[in-house]
């Protein structure tokens, strides 16, 4: 029986585990107004972003915070399919369920929005059947085990000497390295469990 929190919460490297000639393909958070596709959340074998997971027991899913950031990952409503690191609202297309998969090649983790539980996040791929950026949410064939394009490796990362968002305190999120304790306060109070 697996359980329903597979992964504990901490900081995370989260990449693909397509790897082409042997490089990890990073989820990483661009810049805003870096010209990827129509989000801000993609593919890159040179930068790196920590992730943290912060398990919601009520809904039995993640929300998958950008260290440092009050952003978490995000399936932007507006354009289907597009994956973001957006501003906290609490809403099922910001939290994320994680499923572990075994597979002859070593497998990995989907994610799935709870917005839409038919979708995971996924490597797009072009018209010769070539993987490439961004990352993005689509259906996993029905009645099939998800291709290595919908699996993902979480390797956790331990930096000391910073806390990051999505550190858990009795149930609520909060910063501990970026803000004071009024706002921190005020933080918990807007974004409870």
């Amino acid at each position: 029986m697996s359980s329903i929190q597979p992964l504990p919460d901490g900081r995370y490297d989260i990449y693909s585990s397509v790897r082409p000639s042997g490089r990890a393909l990073y989820l990483h958070a661009f810049v805003p107004g870096t010209p990827i596709h129509y989000n801000d959340v993609g593919i890159s074998v040179v930068s790196k972003t920590i992730w943290v997971l912060s398990y919601q027991p009520s809904r039995g899913a993640y929300w998958i915070w950008e260290e440092g950031k009050e952003k978490v990952l995000d399936v932007f409503q507006c354009i289907r399919g597009a994956v973001v690191s957006h501003p906290h609202h609490g809403g099922e297309n910001q939290l994320w369920a994680i499923r572990r998969h075994f597979q002859p090649s070593g497998g990995g983790w989907t994610l799935t929005p709870l917005s839409d539980p038919h979708l995971a996040l996924t490597l797009r791929k072009d018209a010769r059947n070539k993987v490439i950026n961004p990352a993005i949410v689509e259906p996993v064939p029905p009645n099939s085990a998800p291709e290595g394009r919908h699996l993902w490796i979480f390797t956790p990362t331990e930096t000391p000497g910073t806390v990051g968002f999505g550190t858990k305190s009795g149930g609520k999120a909060f910063v501990l390295n970026t803000e004071t304790l009024d706002g921190m306060a005020t933080r918990m109070e807007k974004f409870p469990e």
